[in-house]
């Protein structure tokens, strides 16, 4: 076989920098099924089990995401590759995962009633970013030391709450579309995203003080919104900052270099915005730089910590792209493959040369 068929991405970067490689899955939030490799080409993949606690092996040359990970996972673990797995799910601060304990609950009464339906077509499987963390939620806790040895997996959204009932980034601003202040809220996000992103998310000051020293619009539902974001403090050195800004600040003392070309890159990314593009997709462009500061931050400091060898990360397609040129254009890591996304047509199935992967399918 020259390639290897995987279910759910719709794009794929492998990277190698000295002998650290990245493997970069771009996901579309939709339901698994659509465009993926069996509806496509009428494929068999192999794919998890109904328990989620193995795969069912089909001999072809096509594997689901979930099947493809949960082995990868295994082989590099029996290998000791000291490995970092970034998934697009919320932070929490307990064991339980809230919004997927109807998932596990299903699954928990399975196991009377086995059979071998395909991953793809199984009722619980809803988003490919939901099966995986029901697949992996034992690992993805706040304490690593739960993790497995050389299986290090961590969330990167930030914006989220653990049920994403409600949201925690400014920028999202589709439920003041009713407001008598829709516009000066969205003038005030656009004309003070630097400074947003310069204090809140990459800042060292305390929060509560950056906070404060806005001018908000006077729509009471978003200056709750705007001090609602205290919730993602934690305390570094005495000093209360976002989540976000604690992990960068990690950053510029691991790696200034990098850090400093991390600020440059996002604010580059703010700058391609213009007033002619105030609306909500824009905004979501911009809310999205959160979760990319944090995630990129974390990569870099948990390879020092960890000395990684491979570094995976699941997420939405605009982040993985962002991810992609921020370390081939900025940092000039080399690149192995590309299997970019096509917006035009989302196909949930990629082609990845068996070179790049026989190891973690044996």
């Amino acid at each position: 076989m020259n390639s290897i068929y995987v279910s759910g991405p719709i794009s794929v970067h492998i990277l190698q920098n000295g002998n650290i490689k990245y493997y970069l899955f771009g996901d579309v939030h939709t339901k698994p099924k659509i465009n993926s490799c069996q509806e496509m080409y009428g494929l068999s993949c192999t794919s998890i089990n109904r328990t989620f606690d193995n795969i069912i092996r089909r001999n072809t040359n096509c594997w689901s995401i979930a099947a493809l990970l949960y082995n990868w996972f295994k082989v590099n673990n029996d290998n000791k590759i000291m490995t970092d797995f970034f998934l697009e799910i919320p932070f929490i601060k307990t064991k339980e995962r809230e919004r997927i304990q109807p998932l596990i609950n299903i699954v928990s009464k399975r196991h009377d009633n086995l059979n071998n339906d395909d991953d793809v077509d199984d009722q619980i499987n809803q988003l490919w970013i939901l099966t995986l963390e029901l697949l992996f939620k034992d690992y993805l806790v706040p304490d690593k030391r739960l993790c497995s040895k050389y299986i290090h997996m961590h969330y990167a959204d930030t914006r989220l709450t653990a049920n994403t009932t409600d949201d925690i980034n400014l920028f999202l601003v589709a439920d003041f579309m009713e407001s008598k202040y829709y516009d000066y809220i969205l003038n005030f996000l656009y004309n003070d995203r630097y400074e947003i992103y310069d204090k809140i998310y990459m800042g060292n000051e305390n929060l509560d003080k950056v906070i404060n020293s806005f001018k908000l619009p006077n729509d009471p539902e978003f200056v709750k919104r705007f001090k609602d974001i205290i919730r993602m403090q934690v305390i570094r050195n005495g000093i209360k900052l976002h989540r976000v800004a604690a992990e960068y600040n990690r950053l510029k003392e691991i790696h200034p270099e990098i850090a400093y070309k991390l600020r440059n890159f996002v604010f580059e990314i703010l700058d391609t915005f213009t007033e002619d593009d105030l609306d909500e997709d824009m905004f979501k462009s911009i809310s999205a730089l959160e979760m990319d500061i944090y995630t990129l931050s974390r990569i870099f400091i948990q390879q020092k910590l960890n000395s990684t060898e491979e570094t995976v990360v699941f997420a939405g397609a605009n982040h993985i792209t962002t991810y992609y040129t921020f370390l081939t254009d900025v940092l000039n890591y080399k690149e192995l493959y590309n299997s970019p996304h096509d917006p035009e047509l989302d196909i949930k199935c990629v082609q990845i040369p068996t070179k790049f992967i026989q190891a973690k399918i044996e």
